[in-house]
């Protein structure tokens, strides 16, 4: 079939409410690019012929997609249009998308909840003095923000070895005075029985001083455990290690937010799910190392540059990447969320470890990609000073999946960050979050 068929079938509901018009468009056609008499009325020709194919065997369809891939369509051809199916499907397509804009909007809250900014007015543009305020966000990343994030979930460390070293010798010393009945005792007067009788209770001091810390704190973590850089404020941070600091950060929380969760009820460190916190590192954003001090840095190896289209439709999958399929990064034709990794390496109830996974689930879009489980020695952890309880533990290493859906995060992002994964530069932002 010609050109002017197939552009009348794509057209046909505007031609249909055009009605007479439809005679005029050629002529109007003609005059405008002085085209001869024979071409004009060789076309008018077509025109009547396609439309008279056309029309003889027309059907109405109306159809409702499905919202994901693989899902059913809900579909209906007549004869002709039909006022009562028109009104049911145009009321069908108006549901779905309702619905589909409330889950789309729970999906952003969740994903934005209670990640507010560390320094207020530096993202996504500066407001004030540019190079204070990514001082402040140094100072806040690298040496005061985490450790008001561990008090918040109740982390603590186990008892100061130098202090329960002194508390034991004192005690040893009484029990010692309280064998002997001298003032100066020598514990070398003692014999072998009264010597293991010291030594056992000395020990059984030393534990004790372990298991009442523990009952006292949630989880075992300090500063330590987050691997951060050490503070600099000459030469300041670029614009864009700032923001991905910031974006660091909000991970930190989410995961920190789970472990809270797994733990919830626990009576201390013994009834936790999680039980001490070794490390949490997260991965550079995909396809850009956005921590080089400088500045962007370059694509990685792997990853090819180039512009990623506005949100629409699915994004990719490549299940050869992880269990999961998902990725994103400049090239990646992924416009929806940006995929970031983060690796936690924890001890904690072999028994109980499902809850920290849902829980992971249940506080944004997080995802267990791998997991290495190790035994643990446990008499070399109580000499360490932690107690962990009765329950079997193991060593788990994870990497975890976190999704930041642009939706949102686009508005905290500056220029330079946007211009790196290909988005609009002078895109107007979205409200950003309150911090």
């Amino acid at each position: 079939m010609n050109k002017v068929m197939e552009w009348i079938k794509g057209h046909w509901i505007v031609l249909a409410m055009m009605g007479g018009a439809i005679v005029a468009l050629p002529v109007m056609v003609y005059f405008a690019s002085s085209m001869s008499a024979s071409a004009k009325t060789k076309i008018e020709g077509e025109i009547k012929t396609d439309w008279s194919d056309m029309t003889s065997g027309a059907k109405v369809t109306y159809r409702v997609p499905p919202l994901l891939a693989g899902g059913k369509t809900l579909e209906e051809s007549k004869e002709a249009p039909n006022p009562s199916l028109t009104e049911w499907f145009k009321a069908a397509l108006t549901k779905q998308a309702e619905e589909a804009a409330a889950v789309v909007a729970r999906a952003v809250a969740l994903n934005k909840a209670n990640h507010g900014f560390l320094v207020p007015g530096l993202f996504p543009d500066p407001k004030g003095n540019d190079q204070l305020l990514r001082v402040s966000m140094a100072r806040q990343f690298t040496t005061e923000a985490h450790g008001r994030l561990l008090a918040a979930i109740g982390a603590g460390a186990p008892p100061d070895a130098a202090a329960l070293a002194a508390e034991l010798q004192s005690y040893q010393l009484e029990e010692l005075k309280a064998i002997t009945g001298s003032d100066k005792p020598d514990i070398n007067t003692l014999g072998q029985a009264d010597k293991d009788k010291l030594a056992t209770k000395v020990l059984s001091k030393r534990v004790g001083q372990y298991q009442a810390k523990a009952a006292r704190i949630a989880v075992y973590a300090d500063v330590g455990v987050f691997r951060l850089p050490p503070f600099s404020e000459s030469p300041p941070p670029s614009i864009e290690q700032c923001w991905s600091w910031q974006n660091e950060f909000w991970i930190h929380e989410d995961i920190l937010a789970a472990v809270a969760m797994a733990n919830q009820g626990a009576a201390g460190v013994p009834g936790a799910v999680i039980k001490r916190i070794e490390s949490i590192t997260v991965d550079d954003f995909p396809g850009i190392a956005l921590g080089a001090p400088g500045g962007l840095g370059e694509p990685r190896p792997g990853e090819t540059p180039g512009a990623t289209p506005p949100p629409a439709g699915e994004a990719p999958t490549d299940f050869t990447r992880s269990v999961t399929g998902r990725f994103s990064g400049p090239g990646s034709n992924n416009g929806l969320y940006d995929v970031r990794t983060a690796r936690l390496t924890v001890i904690a109830s072999t028994r109980n470890l499902p809850k920290f996974f849902d829980a992971l689930g249940r506080v944004n879009f997080m995802s267990v990609l791998d997991a290495d489980i190790e035994k643990v020695d446990i008499a070399q952890e109580l000499g360490s000073g932690f107690y962990y309880g009765d329950e079997h533990v193991s060593r788990v290493t994870l990497k975890i999946e976190t999704i930041w859906l642009r939706a949102w995060t686009v508005g905290t992002m500056p220029k330079s960050v946007r211009q790196a994964l290909g988005l609009p530069i002078e895109e107007p932002p979205a409200a950003p979050p309150q911090g």
